[in-house]
């Protein structure tokens, strides 16, 4: 079976990995769903890369579903023995693709790199397999991350302190209770920041 560059968008091409022994000096393809205007963007920055290095990119987007559509593309390419040099995955399916011996190794690019010393340990767990580098994390996030917008947060906090109006019941001034309201949510808006961090 030919083997295919497993990463999370192209950035183990645009480090110069060898595929198949050989630096993929003709060209690379890359299967991807970054398809809408920011992802086309940024997925520009690597092929723009790619090509100051000599490495021609050839495009293969497949839009829609999260990936679920191009997953169903790269089984079929596989299955031909047609895989492309390089693909867009997500997390178990990376690991999935490593037990049928379907990717390539990246040891030499993560060793030159460092990989091992600036990767976190929560994101090598997907990256690696029987201890060897089969993806290059890029592009990495979770549907369990919060994006703040400071400005955003600033009003949130003035009208949550606003809208509260505590009833003079004993548990201290009202004022005081108003105010915690919004330290409240920055506290718990900056507690995620700092989560998501580690």
């Amino acid at each position: 079976m030919r083997k295919f560059l497993m990463t999370t968008a192209a950035m183990a091409l645009a480090l110069g990995v060898t595929h198949g022994g050989a630096r993929a000096a003709e060209g690379v393809e890359v299967l991807h769903w970054w398809t809408s205007g920011g992802e086309a963007a940024a997925l520009d920055v690597l092929k723009k890369d790619l090509e100051g290095k000599g490495i021609a990119w050839t495009d293969m987007p497949v839009a829609g579903g999260g990936g679920t559509e191009a997953m169903t593309v790269l089984r079929a390419r596989v299955t031909a023995g047609n895989a492309p040099t390089a693909v867009q995955m997500l997390g178990f399916d990376i690991l999935d693709w490593a037990k049928e011996g379907a990717l390539g190794n990246l040891d030499d690019i993560a060793a030159k790199e460092g990989w091992d010393k600036v990767i976190p340990t929560a994101l090598q767990q997907f990256s690696k397999y029987d201890g060897h580098w089969i993806a290059a994390p890029v592009n990495v996030h979770s549907t369990n991350w919060v994006w703040i917008n400071k400005a955003a947060l600033d009003k949130a906090v003035a009208l949550a302190e606003a809208i509260t109006s505590p009833a003079a019941d004993g548990r201290g001034p009202a004022e005081y209770r108003t105010k915690m309201a919004g330290v409240m949510l920055r506290r718990a808006a900056e507690r995620a920041k700092s989560r998501a961090k580690n």
